[in-house]
């Protein structure tokens, strides 16, 4: 079974190695699932056509394996061998995602893609203004409070970030919020767009900008609220003055959360409807 041009045993183990080390390195390197899965098959028929033009012939047709493949017993063997692996792998996986936070941001990105699309809610309604951050507003119905803390962070980032732009539109989803007093202090992750208008009426983004911003709102007595403080860098004073000893605790979650494009891709679709309205008033 062995000659010159190597041992069919290190043909069989390079082949066998090959896919799950393609598979997992260019997922790591940003390739996709199907680019990743296409890429460990390419690199696997690779290896074998590597030892056909070098043996002159392929290591599952050997003697020995042959044999071995034949076994009656060998599909049951396999069969518990990997059953015993997938087990492992997935105990592995329940344990890290219950227990790492940062699998959070990637499962809640997983669940709006699937269910609730860029706000084109399909069947979870309820679950999908969850994950939102805010219910609609309901032209019969007086503004909830946290609309209202939704609008007084949207204007006060439209006025932060694009102050001269006449047709601009914010969106926000709050992902840290306490109450102190009278005060409302939280983190929320914003995204602002601002919009031409183009020859055949339709909108177009020209400036965008998303960030986590620190605010810290008071009522007015109305159901309204105005900001007290503000910060969009967490590594300004101005975060720790806006968040107080709860300044860490934003920190945290901007590291942790992190911006999923998907949701951005939500915001910026809902900045378009804004937008839209802003325009039909």
């Amino acid at each position: 079974m062995k000659d010159g041009c190597g041992h069919p045993f290190v043909w069989a183990f390079l082949t066998l190695a090959t896919f799950p080390v393609v598979l997992v390195a260019t997922d790591m390197l940003g390739a996709g699932g199907l680019w990743s899965f296409a890429y460990a098959v390419v690199s696997t028929l690779l290896v074998l056509a590597l030892e056909a033009a070098v043996r002159g012939r392929l290591w599952p047709f050997e003697p020995q394996f042959a044999e071995c493949l034949g076994h009656p017993e060998t599909p049951v063997r396999i069969l518990v061998f990997m059953g015993g692996v997938l087990l492992i792998l997935e105990t592995g996986l329940i344990l890290g995602v219950a227990t790492d936070l940062r699998s959070d941001p990637a499962l809640i990105g997983l669940v709006m893609r699937k269910e609730c699309g860029a706000r084109q809610y399909r069947g979870s309604d309820e679950m999908c203004r969850a994950l939102d951050g805010e219910d609609r507003i309901s032209t019969a119905s007086p503004a909830k409070p946290r609309d209202a803390i939704s609008y007084a962070i949207r204007m006060q980032a439209a006025k932060a970030w694009l102050p001269d732009e006449p047709l601009a539109a914010c969106t926000q989803r709050i992902a840290q919020q306490t109450t102190d007093g009278t005060a409302i202090r939280g983190v929320s992750l914003v995204h602002c767009s601002s919009w031409s208008i183009g020859v055949n009426g339709a909108l177009s983004a020209k400036t965008t900008k998303t960030g986590f911003v620190a605010f810290s709102l008071t009522g007015d007595g109305n159901g309204l609220y105005r900001i007290g403080a503000w910060s969009d860098n967490i590594n300004d004073p101005s975060w720790d003055a806006t968040l107080g000893d709860k300044a860490e605790d934003g920190r945290n979650v901007v590291r942790t959360t992190g911006i999923l494009p998907d949701l951005v891709t939500a915001l910026q679709a809902e900045s378009l409807g804004r937008a839209q309205q802003i325009l039909q008033q």
